[in-house]
């Protein structure tokens, strides 16, 4: 519903030509000028769409791009959450590795210390206490690289997380020695984010294809206006001494598509083939996800018999 309001003034006024006989003139055409110089106008209407096909499969499109809209949002909160836990797991290697580089360097100082005593004592070469003291060198070196790591990680996960660089983000390191199982769980692909993505962006081609060919159907529609007119010799609308005519209307309007030039026939098939592209990329991320999981399993299959294999070599050296 809306309220227009217009004024107008003519300097010279249009001329209406009407036919002689209605003036008394027969078989000539008389010109007249008809109205007043300043006219006004106010009128309230409406207009209320009683039925479209497109509309309501419009209504269907527009909840189905909620949904796709809500699933884009899960992607995105799972790719944060998967970035992150990354980012941890590599954090705590860097936090294994560097205990392991200081455990070792605690075992060449003493190694030093030894190796010293043995050449003051002259039962080993300085040679040979030169090449752990360039062990020892490196270690440090590495022991210092390492640690920058830990802390480029370390604010890595404060960026991911939202945080301030300069914000104190207290972490715990997971448990490497735990023990890892693999699994035979069957992999579903339908219930992945991705998948889902996919089949809910084909269903919006296919209403984008309902939404034009309903184009083709009527549309109905009501309308109504209620107004006030006046006209003046003079600038007097806000004198009282003048009326304002008043006059309303309503009605219903029918429209009814005859033809396009064929715009909606070609617009099925662009939408058409949108589908069976969509239908295409479905089938290979299905596949690409099988390949990926059958490759993860394997890889986590493998590490677990080196594992085991490292682990009896482990004992056999302790014996």
């Amino acid at each position: 519903m809306e309220v227009v309001g217009t004024m107008d003034h003519y300097p010279q006024l249009p001329t209406t030509v009407f036919p002689g006989e209605m003036m008394g003139q027969p078989g000539e055409d008389v010109a007249l000028q008809m109205g007043k110089p300043y006219n006004a106008n106010v009128a309230a209407g409406f207009n209320q769409l009683l039925y479209s096909q497109e509309y309501l499969t419009g209504l269907k499109a527009a909840k189905t791009s909620r949904s796709l809209y809500e699933l884009q949002e899960v992607k995105t909160v799972e790719e944060v959450i998967y970035q992150i836990a990354s980012l941890y797991y590599q954090y705590t290697i860097s936090i294994q590795k560097l205990q392991t580089i200081s455990d070792n360097l605690v075992r060449m100082e003493e190694l030093e210390k030894i190796t010293q005593l043995m050449v003051e004592q002259q039962v080993a070469l300085s040679s040979d206490l030169d090449r752990i003291r360039v062990d020892v060198t490196n270690l440090r070196a590495l022991e210092l690289q390492q640690q920058a790591m830990i802390d480029y990680q370390h604010n890595q996960l404060k960026i991911v997380a939202g945080l301030q660089v300069t914000a104190n983000l207290s972490l715990e390191t997971l448990n490497l020695q735990a023990p890892v199982q693999s699994t035979e769980q069957a992999l579903v692909t339908d219930q992945l984010t991705d998948i889902r993505l996919l089949y809910t962006q084909l269903e919006l081609q296919k209403l984008s294809e309902k939404v034009v060919k309903a184009g083709k159907y009527p549309v109905l529609a009501a309308y109504g206006q209620f107004a006030y007119d006046a006209k003046r010799d003079e600038f007097n609308f806000l004198s009282s001494q003048y009326d304002w005519f008043n006059y309303s209307v309503i009605g219903l309007r029918l429209s009814i598509p005859i033809t396009d030039g064929g715009f909606k026939r070609s617009k099925i098939k662009q939408e058409q083939i949108k589908q069976l592209q969509a239908k295409n990329q479905i089938e290979v991320t299905q596949a690409q996800v099988f390949i990926e999981n059958e490759n993860a399993r394997q890889m986590i299959s493998n590490s677990l018999a080196m594992l085991e294999v490292q682990s009896e070599n482990t004992q056999l050296a302790k014996k």
